[in-house]
């Protein structure tokens, strides 16, 4: 059987459409192909892989082919056209001894170069062997990966991989211990460059904090295209430029706000209003909506996520530091999996920083252990299906999203999604509240609250 044939045979080519590479799904972000008789020549056609960068490489023991053309590798995790992993398996006989496994790992160092891959594995389906390609000064060798208990000997499964590609330290071969960053230090980091550089209002600079912190938790999700995530404005902004023309401030405001406000959470119709659909006896209710605006009937319509932005006034003078405080926020460990107590008190701890703002606003936000005791009393656990959570002056949403955290911590979802991607609740939740601003917050605050790690 060809290399061709093995394609095909294996579901990775449509003979409908033979130009197509299709890898069998591995983890979110990759793709794999488990080979056999697939040779370097017959992938080159669908991967950028280049069996010319491994004629420096000079094996210790192994004797390499003449044509590297026509070695066959195992299995190759990918993503597009690019290898990143490539793994050969052996027995446990052909890695019995020093010889063996120095013959194993030049064989796999050569294939690494070859497909221009950043790791390898070496393995006998007990013991694993990690290499990587990510030192070009120290292109030809044979670099193992360690950890702190010596060699990294994981098996290769996407988190593994992950983790590798994150935090190994190409110099020192060795994985870097993940830093725990607290996030209320980072979020008051936030909140005052915004501050400082915009010397705004208080609330002000809280909404525009809100706002990025939502744009912070869409990238985390994936809900946004590759060129509008957070990570892809944190580049060198010379590079930015270069690449959109535009600074990085000037594409958020330009590109990136309007596509969050018109693709993924568009203007409505009609006032805000509580759509829904009862069925009275049933386990779950179809709900959408969860949060009233009372004032929606003046020009300014219906609510958003995301609505205020200090950096509006003269962007472009803002661009270093708006760079700066994307760059913070990208360091947090992903948002969605962040402690549900930090979500819980991060958008009142802002508010009554400045005791200004209820003098002015008259605005007085609930302690959040004041709410939690409310709705302990209030027994959310043993309310019936299809119960009403209400809270006619919800400011940001205090009242809403505690019940979220007292529910799930007794082990009780109070939403899910369906297969054709509705949202079911056990509960009816509202919120009412006449501030156009505030309700923009609440609505962020309960998006904050149903996107959990699982």
């Amino acid at each position: 059987m060809t290399g061709h044939e093995e394609l095909i045979k294996r579901g990775y080519i449509d003979p409908k459409m033979p130009s197509v590479l299709t890898p069998a799904p591995y983890g979110k972000d990759f793709g794999c192909l488990d080979l056999g008789a697939t040779t370097f020549g017959t992938l080159s056609k669908y991967l950028d892989v280049a069996p010319h960068e491994a004629d420096d490489f000079v094996p210790a023991t192994w004797k390499k082919p003449d044509d590297l053309r026509n070695a066959r590798p195992d299995l190759l995790i990918v993503k597009g056209k690019t290898v990143f992993c490539v793994q050969e398996s052996k027995t446990r006989e052909e890695m019995k001894g020093k010889r063996k496994r120095q013959e194993a790992l030049d064989q796999l160092q050569c294939y690494v170069l070859a497909t221009k891959a950043q790791v390898g594995i070496l393995t006998d389906g007990t013991s694993s062997f990690w290499l990587h390609n990510l030192d070009g000064s120290r292109k030809n060798a044979i670099k193992l990966v360690k950890n702190q208990e010596g060699l990294y000997t994981d098996e290769l499964t996407p988190d593994h991989l992950q983790t590798v590609l994150k935090y190994l330290d190409p110099a020192s071969d060795a994985l870097a211990e993940p830093q725990k960053r607290d996030p209320s230090l980072v979020a008051r980091s936030v909140w005052q460059s915004i501050y400082i550089a915009t010397r705004e209002t208080p609330e002000r600079c809280f909404q525009t904090f809100v706002e990025l912190f939502t744009y912070k938790l869409l990238s985390d999700c994936k809900l946004l295209p590759d060129n509008l995530r957070i990570d892809f404005l944190t580049t060198d902004p010379k590079k930015f430029d270069a690449t959109t023309g535009r600074t990085q401030i000037d594409y958020y405001i330009q590109v990136v706000r309007p596509h969050i406000k018109q693709h993924l959470f568009p203007p409505l119709n009609a006032p805000d209003q509580v759509d829904e659909v009862f069925a009275l006896g049933g386990a779950y209710h179809r709900t959408r909506s969860m949060l009233i605006n009372g004032n929606s009937l003046t020009s300014k319509g219906a609510t958003s996520v995301i609505d205020g932005h200090a950096f509006q006034k003269n962007p472009d003078s803002h661009n270093d530091a708006f760079i700066n405080i994307l760059r913070k926020l990208d360091a947090l460990h992903n948002i969605r999996s962040l402690d549900p107590g930090f979500k819980s008190r991060v958008y009142e701890q802002f508010l009554r920083r400045d005791p200004n703002i209820t003098k002015v606003s008259g605005k007085y936000f609930t302690p959040r252990n004041v709410v939690r005791a409310i709705v302990q009393m209030a027994d959310v656990v043993g309310l019936p299906h299809g119960a009403a959570i209400c809270d006619p002056a919800c400011g940001v949403g205090g009242f809403i999203t505690e019940p979220l955290l007292i529910l799930e911590k007794a082990g009780i979802k109070p939403f899910r999604e369906t297969r054709d991607g509705r949202i079911e609740t056990k509960f009816k939740f509202t919120g009412l509240d006449c501030e156009y601003d505030v309700v923009c917050l609440a609505k962020s605050n309960f998006l904050l609250h149903t996107n959990r790690s699982r």
